[in-house]
């Protein structure tokens, strides 16, 4: 945990919210941020993500926001229901390739490479600007059919050039979450989160082109609320080199 730090009133909304080209943003960002409802420090960062989340809504840009929420805060007293061990895990493998001394809460990856503390508007605003500006080299198209019946969402992918050396994730997010936090760090405060993630699913086959997967959807799931993204990320790496999203909503 990391704490004294500012929220920054970020240009970029405003940047985004003009009526810019796609010429000027050919690219994409992946904004993933490591946050725990076990953490003291982790509201402003997901209030961040929440804002990043409405720039990405007002001005269509290709902006994917994701909240992994770790469980290793449960141990205060609060478990965290949208927490798991395999979030985690893509933590700390985040940790190890780029180096890191340790994990912490809220951390905040842009693009698989650029990590800073989640809750720094002013390094999130650089992070994002400069992806949007890097043109994508995998096109990802995704279809959806959910069956309501065995809660299973049937994902059908395809990622142009075919990708060598790199794995697909889909990610089940939902937004419009809230918990009434009764113990730990942040007991008697009411958290919200934005694109949660509630199932995942790594498509490791290479090349990767063409090909369905199935998730499984949460008891207290909602569709409208719901969307699947998929992203193409370097297995040696971790670089985001294409992503899309879409929605689950009838």
């Amino acid at each position: 945990m990391r704490t004294g730090l500012v929220l920054w009133i970020a240009p970029l909304l405003a940047v985004l919210t003009q009526s810019a080209s796609a010429a000027e943003f050919p690219g994409i960002a992946v904004v993933e941020l490591f946050t725990s409802e076990g953490c003291s420090s982790c509201p402003p960062a997901d209030q961040l993500l929440k804002r990043i989340a409405e720039t990405q809504t007002k001005s269509g840009h290709a902006i994917y926001c994701i909240g992994w929420h770790v469980d290793y805060w449960d141990r205060l007293g609060w478990s965290d229901r949208f927490a798991h061990a395999k979030y985690t895990a893509r933590q700390r493998h985040y940790g190890n390739e780029l180096e890191l001394s340790a994990i912490y809460t809220p951390q905040m990856i842009v693009n698989g490479r650029d990590e800073f503390v989640g809750s720094n508007w002013k390094l999130a605003d650089t992070a994002i600007g400069n992806a949007l500006k890097t043109p994508v080299r995998h096109q990802v198209t995704l279809k959806c059919q959910v069956n309501t019946t065995d809660k299973t969402c049937q994902v059908t992918y395809t990622v142009s050039p075919a990708a060598q050396n790199a794995e697909l994730q889909l990610v089940l997010v939902e937004s419009g979450l809230s918990s009434k936090v009764t113990a730990g760090e942040n007991r008697g405060e009411t958290l919200t989160h934005v694109n949660a993630v509630r199932n995942w699913t790594t498509i490791s086959r290479g090349p990767i082109s063409q090909g369905t997967a199935t998730l499984s959807l949460p008891k207290d799931w909602q569709r409208s609320r719901s969307q699947i993204i998929g992203f193409v990320q370097g297995t040696e790496t971790l670089a985001i080199t294409g992503a899309a999203a879409v929605s689950l909503a009838p």
